[in-house]
């Protein structure tokens, strides 16, 4: 008698995958350590903040370059 082969693609191996997760379930410690890493804001480093120039805008330039001081390196 030959030996019968096993052949899955990748489709099946997923679906299979899947199912094994979604029957064994998430364990509680992990959803509470992602729920409060996602509350935790992440720290901004310098290269995070925007940087505006404003090149010959008059008198309106320099109100428009006090307003975007609020929010970015001028």
């Amino acid at each position: 008698m030959t030996p019968r082969t096993f052949h899955i693609n990748r489709r099946r191996f997923f679906k299979t995958a899947a199912a094994i997760t979604a029957a064994t379930g998430v364990p509680g410690w992990f959803l509470e350590l992602e729920q409060a890493r996602a509350a935790q804001p992440k720290p901004l480093g310098p290269n995070d903040r925007p940087g505006v120039a404003l090149v010959g805008c008059g008198g309106q330039g320099r109100g428009d370059c006090g307003g975007a001081a609020a929010h970015a390196d001028v």
